[in-house]
C-alpha cells in the first residue's frame, strides 16, 4: 500500500524495482477504493430500496425513510476523505464521468472509434496471417489426397511460441476456413490447459462428439470409457482434432488416446497449440509451425494504429511506432492492443506512451501485462469496472454477450443497456476478446458469444484476484478465501457432493453455480441457508442448468425473496414447475431468466410487484398464459415470449409494455376470436421492436379463416420491423400492411395451409431473405408475386435487395412465371426443398450468374 509521504522515497529508489511494484501497489490501492465503493452501494440500495418499500405501502408511513441515513452517510464521508488524499495521479488512475465516456463514444476525434471500425475489426480478419492460415489449410486440407500405405501414423501439426503469438488465432481461422470445412467430416475443438491431463482432454473430446456429461458420471476417474465412445463415434469418419493449449505430462496416456484416434479414416489429422515446443515433441507431432515474424508484427500494427488514417500520418508516426512494437517482442496480441490505443491519438500522446517507465518492468509475465495496463488505463472508468469484472469467468469459458452486459447493469457498472454495448464495443476494439460467435443472418456482425484470450484473462486476474475467483469442485477442492471475495463462479463436478462450506462465505455480491443433474438435490438442501447468508450483499445469482434436456430438478426455497438487493436471477435449463410467490419482493431486479425451463407452467400473480424489471427471458417454458399483472411492468425492455391465454382474453395486457425491443414471439393467436383484443395491444406502438413472430397455433376447432384473416390485420407492426415471421395461419389473404415495413429484411411464412396465392412482396425496398414453408395450396406463382402495380413503368427493380430465396414444402406447386427482366438482381442463393411438381425455373432465373453457396440443396 502506497501511504502519505511515501511518493518521494519512491523516486529515490531505483526506477526497475519501483516500476516492478506499480501494478501490485495500484491493486492495493484500489482494494481500499473498491471497500469504500462497496460501502457506498450498499448505502445507496439500502435507501432505495426503503424507498420502494415506503412507495409500496404508503399509507404506513407519512414521511419517507431518507432521514434515518443521514448518520449512515457522515460515516461513510468520514472514511472515504483519507483515500482521496493517496497518490492515486501517480498511477495514471484518472476518473473520467459516465458523461465523458458517452460523449467520446458519440464523435470526439480523440474518443471511441466509429461504428464502421468497429464491424471491420470484429470479424476477427488478423493481417499478417493471411499466408500462414492458407499454409497451414493447405497441410491440413491437401489438395491431393495421400495413399493408405504412406499414413502409417495419425500426422499431428502443432504450432509453438510463447503466450500471446497468436497460436489459436492462427488455428481458428484454419479450423472455420471453408476447406477445412469440406474436407473433414467431423472437426472436434478441445481446449486444455496447464493443469489438464488425458483423462480431460478425452473427456472434452467425447462431449464435442456428442456424448452427455452425465453419460460417464458412474465410472469415476476411468480413461477407457471415453475411450471407447471415441474410437466408435470416429469410425469410418475422416476428423480433425484440435487441442488448445496442450499440455501432456504423461506420455504413456497420451499413447492410449492417440492409439484410439488411429480408428478415424485416412486423412484424419490432430493439430494442437502449445507454449513449450517439449511438449508437442513429447506427443508425437509430425510437423511444427512456429509463431514469430518482424514483418508481420509491424503489418498487423498498421492494422490497428493507422486503420483510416493518412500516409502523411503514418509516415510521420512510423518511427515511434516501429519502437512500440519492439517493446512488444513480437508478440501478436500485445501489438494489436497497444496499436488499438494509439488509434486517433497525437504524436505527443504516442511518445508518452514510448516513454513510460512501465517498460522497464523485468519480470517476462508482468512485462507482457504493460500494454495491457496502458491500454486499462487509458479507458474510461466504467469500462475498467466492466473489464475487471470479466475476472469471474474461468479461462476460455464463452461468454454469451446480451448476459455479461445485464450482469454489468445488476453490480451498477452501467445503467443503461446502450452504455453497456458501448463498453463492449470497446473490448472488443482493444481485442480484449477473441473467438466471436456471430447472429446468423446478421451481415453487420452483431456478436452473440465471444472468449477472453489467455494472456487477457490472466491479466484481469491478476488485477481482481483478492475479489473473483472460479473454482473447480473434485476431488483437490480448495475452500475460497472469504475475507475479500465479493464474486464466485463454482463449477461442481459429476459426482461430487455440493460443498456446504460455500454457504458460509459472506459479502458474496455475484453467485454463479455450474452443476450437473446429481448435484441438484444437494444444492436444493443448502440453497435455504446460502440465500439467507447472502440476503443483503447477492446482486446477481445464477443457478441456471447444463441442458434442457437433464433433470436438472431445483426447489427454489421462499427465502428467494429475502434477496431485497438482487437484480440478476438466471434459472434457465431448470425442471421447476413453478416460482415461489415471495420472489416478487425482489422490488430491485432487473432481469429474470427462464430460458428453457420447460416444467414451468405458471408465473407468480403478483410480478406486477417487480417494477424495476426490464429483461424478462422465457423461450422454451410450458406457460399457458400471463399473468395479468405482467401489464404493470411498463419498465419491460425484453419479453421473449407472449403467451396468449386459452380464451384469447389476455393480449391487451400487451397494451403498455411501449419499451419492448429487440425481439417478441407472439404464442397461440389462434385462440383470439374477438381481432379488437389484438389492436388493444398496439404494437405498432413498440417502435423499437426490430424482430416479431406472429404463431397462430391454438387449441381451437374449426377452420378459422376468417377470423385468423381479422387477427393477422389487427396485428400491424411498427413500420421500423426487420425481421418478420408468421407461423400456423389459415388464413387465405395477406395483410394489408405487409407493404408498409420498408425496413424489413427477413420474412419468414410457414404453414399457411389456406394461401393459394402469394403476396405482392417484391416492393419491399429492404427485404435480403425470403422462407417460405408449407404453404401447400400454392399451385401457380406468376408476376402478382412481384407486385406489379397497373401504371409502373417495366424499368422498376423488384425485389431489389433480396440476395436469399428459399421454398420448402410447397407439394403443390407447378408453374412459375415471370416475365419482368429487372428481378432480384442481388440473389445469390436459391433453394428448394421437396417442391416435387416443380418442372422448371423461369428463363430470367437461367440468364442470371447465381453465386456459388455451400448447402447442397440450393441451386
Amino acid at each position: 500500500m502506497v501511504e502519505d509521504g511515501e511518493e518521494s522515497r519512491l523516486n529515490k529508489t531505483d526506477s526497475r524495482t519501483v516500476i516492478s511494484g506499480v501494478m501490485t501497489s495500484v491493486k492495493d490501492w484500489l482494494d481500499l477504493v473498491k471497500v469504500v465503493a462497496t460501502k457506498s452501494e450498499d448505502l445507496v440500495d439500502e435507501l432505495s430500496t426503503e424507498f420502494l418499500r415506503w412507495k409500496q405501502h404508503p399509507d404506513q408511513s407519512d414521511e419517507p425513510p431518507w432521514p434515518d441515513f443521514t448518520n449512515k452517510i457522515q460515516d461513510l464521508n468520514d472514511v472515504l476523505r483519507p483515500i482521496l488524499r493517496l497518490p492515486k495521479q501517480w498511477f495514471q488512475l484518472d476518473r473520467r464521468s459516465q458523461d465523458d465516456f458517452q460523449n467520446r463514444y458519440e464523435g470526439s476525434p480523440s474518443g471511441f472509434v466509429p461504428t464502421g471500425f468497429l464491424q471491420t475489426r470484429s470479424r476477427c480478419e488478423i493481417c499478417g496471417l493471411d499466408e500462414e492460415k492458407e499454409n497451414l489449410v493447405r497441410k491440413l486440407s491437401p489438395s491431393t489426397e495421400i495413399s493408405s500405405s504412406s499414413q502409417k501414423v495419425l500426422p499431428i501439426i502443432s504450432i509453438s511460441g510463447t503466450k500471446g503469438t497468436g497460436k489459436t488465432t492462427l488455428a481458428t481461422l484454419a479450423y472455420n476456413s471453408y476447406a477445412v470445412m469440406r474436407y473433414f467430416d467431423i472437426r472436434i475443438w478441445v481446449s486444455a490447459s496447464a493443469d489438464s491431463d488425458v483423462l480431460s482432454i478425452a473427456s472434452s473430446i467425447a462431449e464435442a462428439l456428442g456424448a452427455s456429461a452425465s453419460a460417464f458420471s458412474s465410472q469415476g476417474q476411468e480413461l477407457e470409457p471415453y475411450l471407447k465412445y471415441i474410437r466408435k463415434s470416429i469410425a469410418r469418419n475422416k476428423f480433425l482434432l484440435v487441442i488448445d493449449d496442450v499440455w501432456i505430462e504423461d506420455n504413456s496416456t497420451w499413447e492410449s488416446l492417440l492409439q484410439t484416434l488411429q480408428n478415424g479414416r485416412r486423412g484424419s489429422k490432430i493439430l494442437v497449440t502449445t507454449d513449450d515446443q517439449s511438449i508437442a515433441d513429447k506427443i508425437g507431432s509430425t510437423e511444427n509451425i512456429r509463431r514469430a515474424s518482424d514483418k508481420a508484427s509491424w503489418s498487423l500494427f498498421e492494422s490497428s494504429a493507422f486503420f483510416n488514417r493518412s500516409r502523411e500520418v503514418r509516415e510521420h508516426l512510423e518511427h515511434i511506432g516501429r519502437k512500440i512494437v519492439q517493446q512488444c517482442h513480437d508478440l501478436p496480441l500485445l501489438i494489436k492492443i497497444v496499436g488499438s490505443t494509439l488509434h486517433f491519438k497525437t504524436e505527443k500522446e504516442w511518445q508518452s506512451i514510448l516513454d513510460s517507465k512501465m517498460w522497464q518492468v523485468q519480470d517476462i509475465e508482468r512485462h507482457h501485462f504493460v500494454p495491457l495496463w496502458l491500454s486499462f488505463t487509458d479507458m474510461p472508468f466504467a469500462v475498467r469496472m466492466c473489464f475487471l469484472y470479466c475476472a469471474i469467468f474461468p479461462k476460455d469459458y464463452l461468454i454469451n454477450k446480451d448476459e455479461l452486459i445485464r450482469l454489468w447493469m445488476a453490480h451498477g457498472y452501467v445503467h443503461k443497456e446502450a452504455i453497456g454495448q458501448r463498453c463492449f464495443d470497446q473490448m472488443v476494439e482493444r481485442s480484449w476478446f477473441q473467438k466471436f460467435e456471430f447472429e446468423e443472418d446478421d451481415d453487420d456482425g452483431r456478436i452473440l458469444r465471444c472468449k477472453m484470450p489467455v494472456l487477457v484473462h490472466h491479466f484481469v486476474r491478476f488485477l481482481a484476484e483478492n475479489y473473483f475467483a472460479s473454482i473447480e469442485v473434485d476431488g483437490n477442492f480448495e475452500e475460497p478465501r472469504q475475507v475479500k471475495l465479493s464474486h464466485l463462479f463454482l463449477r461442481v463436478s459429476e459426482g461430487i457432493s455440493f460443498p456446504v462450506s460455500v454457504s458460509e462465505v459472506k459479502n458474496l455480491r455475484s453467485l454463479r453455480i455450474q452443476y450437473g443433474s446429481t448435484t441438484c438435490s444437494l444444492i436444493s438442501e443448502v440453497l435455504p441457508k446460502l440465500l439467507d447468508q447472502s440476503r443483503t450483499t447477492l446482486r446477481a445469482l445464477d443457478l441456471s442448468g447444463q441442458s434442457w434436456y437433464e433433470n436438472m430438478t431445483i426447489k427454489i426455497p421462499a427465502e428467494i425473496g429475502n434477496l431485497e438487493f438482487l437484480r440478476y436471477l438466471n434459472l434457465s435449463l431448470l425442471k421447476i414447475a413453478e416460482l415461489p410467490e415471495e420472489l416478487c419482493r425482489l422490488w430491485n431486479l432487473q432481469t429474470l431468466e427462464l430460458n428453457w425451463c420447460t416444467n414451468l407452467e405458471t408465473l407468480p400473480q403478483g410480478m406486477g410487484k417487480l417494477i424495476n424489471l426490464e429483461h424478462l427471458l422465457n423461450v422454451g417454458t410450458s406457460l399457458a398464459s400471463m399473468p395479468k399483472e405482467i401489464e404493470r411492468l411498463t419498465r419491460l425492455c425484453t419479453l421473449s415470449e407472449f403467451i396468449v391465454s386459452s380464451d384469447g382474453g389476455t393480449l391487451e395486457y400487451l397494451k403498455s409494455l411501449d419499451e419492448l425491443r429487440g425481439s417478441l414471439h407472439i404464442r397461440n393467436l389462434g385462440n383470439v376470436t374477438d381481432a379488437s383484443k389484438v389492436a388493444e395491444a398496439k404494437l405498432k406502438n413498440k417502435v423499437n421492436l426490430r424482430g416479431l413472430c406472429l404463431n397462430f397455433e391454438n387449441h381451437a376447432e374449426g377452420e378459422r379463416i376468417k377470423e385468423d384473416e381479422k387477427v393477422l390485420e389487427a396485428a400491424q407492426p411498427p413500420e421500423y420491423l426487420m425481421r418478420l415471421e408468421i407461423r400456423d395461419y389459415r388464413g387465405s389473404t395477406f395483410p394489408s400492411w405487409i407493404d408498409l415495413l420498408s425496413r424489413l429484411t427477413i420474412l419468414s411464412l410457414k404453414d399457411w395451409t389456406n394461401c393459394e396465392q402469394l403476396a405482392p412482396l417484391g416492393n419491399l425496398p429492404s427485404l435480403e431473405s425470403l422462407s417460405l414453408f408449407s404453404m401447400g395450396s400454392v399451385r401457380k406463382v406468376g408476376n402478382e408475386f412481384l407486385g406489379i402495380k397497373s401504371g409502373i413503368a417495366s424499368s422498376v427493380t423488384y425485389f431489389p435487395r433480396l440476395k436469399s430465396l428459399k421454398f420448402v414444402n410447397m407439394e403443390e406447386w407447378g408453374d412459375w412465371e415471370c416475365e419482368m427482366a429487372n428481378v432480384m438482381p442481388c440473389l445469390c442463393s436459391l433453394s428448394f426443398v421437396y417442391c416435387p411438381e416443380l418442372k422448371a425455373l423461369p428463363g430470367i432465373f437461367l440468364s442470371q450468374v447465381i453465386k456459388p453457396v455451400k448447402d447442397p440443396l440450393l441451386i
